[in-house]
This record gives structure tokens, sequence and C-alpha cells, in this order.
């Protein structure tokens, strides 16, 4: 039988048709994993919310726009509470949880 690659010659070829098959399968998942770790740091890179937060990032005071730009809704309850609703919500959390997965440190 010919043998190609770092075991030519050698008697014990680790490679036969199922661990062939074995290896072929996992590389092909890691293959999809990688690419889907790409697509999503793409992703961060284009997220809204990061690039809305660099065009503010030198800002010493809340401004009108920058408001309009980050706050989707103010409510104030009759006992004087308030709750703000950011916009951004999702693309904040996908952040963070790239962030995790990635094993960086994450500040909630």
């Amino acid at each position: 039988m010919a043998r190609f690659g770092p075991f030519c010659g050698v008697d014990w070829y680790p490679f036969n048709g199922e661990n062939w098959y074995t290896l072929s399968y996992h590389l092909h998942r890691l293959a999809a994993a990688e690419q889907q770790k790409q697509n999503e740091r793409k992703k961060a890179a284009e997220n809204p919310w990061l690039i809305t937060c660099e065009r503010y990032a030198c800002e010493l005071e809340l401004t009108k726009e920058m408001a309009h730009a980050l706050i989707e809704r103010i409510e104030i309850d009759r006992d004087s509470h308030v709750f703000i609703t950011l916009r951004f919500r999702d693309e904040y959390g996908a952040l963070l949880r790239l962030l995790k997965e990635d094993g960086e440190a994450v500040l909630e």
C-alpha cells in the first residue's frame, strides 16, 4: 500500500478509512467554527452600537444629538421613577457574548 505524508514507511499508519473520516469530519467542523467566529468578529466591527459610541467618545457631556442617537425612550411614572430604554440593547449583548466566548474580561 502506498503511504503519503509524515508516516511514510512506517508499519503503523494512524489514518485508516475510519480514522481518516473522523479526522476529516472534525477538521470540517473546526473550519466551520472558525468561519463562524470570523463572521461574528466582522459583525462586531460593523456593530452600530460601537460605531455610534465611537462618534461620541470624546464628548464630556450628554448632548441632544447624543441622546437621540443612544436613547430610544424615557418614561417617568407617577412616583417619579425614571425608566430609560436604550437603543442597541441587542448589539451590546451580542458583543458581551462574543467577548465571553473568547475568554476576554467582561464587566457587566
